[in-house]
């Protein structure tokens, strides 16, 4: 992960401006939490988390309409794995008054931003094409 801000890159792109904006605003939001490394400021953790629980539920819904548009074919399996990442970051939020900001950095950088690069990236051709 590092210690640096992560950064937007054109390598992140899927090939369509709403998503990549959301992501981006993901990506800003996995630095934010990263500015409270070392702090004991609950409530700006607090805030930033329950941000991150209602971007990304926002997020997956909005993400698959767009596949379910294009008639992705993979849009059932993309739906499992988004439910996997929302049971991960909801169990994390059942601990959160004990949720450090480098846990929570390490499931936003592991649970979603890995997964802009690794799942999301594969239905690029098809909404570029569009």
């Amino acid at each position: 992960m590092g210690t640096s801000a992560l950064q937007w890159s054109d390598e992140m792109s899927v090939g369509h401006p709403v998503l990549d904006e959301q992501h981006q605003l993901l990506v800003d939001l996995a630095n934010r939490v990263k500015t409270l490394f070392g702090t004991d400021a609950r409530a700006a953790i607090d805030a930033a988390f329950e941000e991150i629980v209602k971007y990304t539920i926002h997020h997956f819904k909005f993400e698959e309409n767009v596949l379910r548009a294009a008639k992705y074919p993979g849009l059932n399996g993309h739906k499992k794995i988004h439910k996997k990442i929302s049971d991960s970051v909801d169990d994390l939020y059942a601990h959160r008054d004990t949720v450090t900001p480098e846990q929570l950095y390490s499931t936003l950088y592991d649970v979603i931003i890995k997964h802009i690069l690794v799942d999301d990236i594969k239905f690029k051709d098809i909404l570029s094409a569009r």
